[in-house]
């Protein structure tokens, strides 16, 4: 399973490709506006990244070369209308792996991604310590001590952004901006249902009320991950 980014503000074309990469078992962090797709690369890695020229904010290229600005060395593909030979060397020279134009097949984009993670750099893992929690943000495994928990995609985006930010309080409309964005599902009850369910998968046999110590509710505030970093 790879994760994949994608920056597509079309909602039917985002929608079909975030269903394709599902199917084949990647997960999707899709988002409408380059502006956020910015910052949202600033926060997390990623195995490949998809971004589509013309969006609202800042267009594809300029959210790409920020991204290699700050070191960012995922694969990317430029999805576009615009493929003339001087926008695809436009898009090449910006810092784009693979270009693919306006309209293609589902069948194509799944090729050239399938092309592009293969190729991509064998980067060591980045594991994220936060007392007695491991997350390995490459082979997407969350620990406690020596216990594994398996988490759901949105739990496993959560915990990452909590254990980049130990101690740090959140509201729940920051949680939405940073983790779920522009997602149809996101509310701050999707926030909070997805902390009860950490809470819930955090606990020990005996000890209920280990996990609710480790993400706490700041009454008035917002959540954080009380642990040492």
């Amino acid at each position: 399973m790879s994760k994949i980014f994608l920056l597509e503000d079309d909602e039917l074309i985002g929608t079909q490709i975030k269903i394709v990469l599902e199917r084949a078992g990647h997960t999707v962090s899709w988002l409408k506006e380059g502006i956020e797709a910015s910052e949202q690369l600033k926060l997390f890695d990623f195995d490949l990244i998809i971004l589509d020229r013309a969006v609202p904010g800042i267009n594809g290229l300029d959210v790409l070369k920020n991204y290699r600005m700050n070191a960012g060395s995922a694969p990317v593909l430029i999805l576009t209308a615009l493929s003339s030979p001087i926008d695809t060397s436009l898009g090449l020279d910006a810092g784009a792996d693979d270009y693919l134009g306006k309209p293609f097949s589902l069948i194509e984009l799944e090729a050239r991604v399938r092309a592009l993670l293969r190729r991509r750099p064998q980067l060591a893992h980045e594991v994220l310590k936060c007392d007695s929690l491991t997350l390995d943000t490459r082979t997407c495994r969350f620990y406690k001590g020596s216990r594994e928990v398996f988490l759901l995609p949105k739990e496993f985006a959560l915990m990452e952004f909590f254990m980049r930010h130990p101690g740090f309080v959140f509201s729940a409309e920051e949680i939405l901006e940073k983790v779920w964005s522009n997602e149809s599902e996101s509310s701050e009850h999707a926030v909070q249902q997805c902390i009860l369910r950490l809470r819930k998968k955090l606990e020990d046999e005996g000890d209920d009320a280990g996990a609710a110590r480790l993400l706490v509710t700041v009454k008035g505030l917002g959540y954080k991950l009380v642990a040492k970093s």
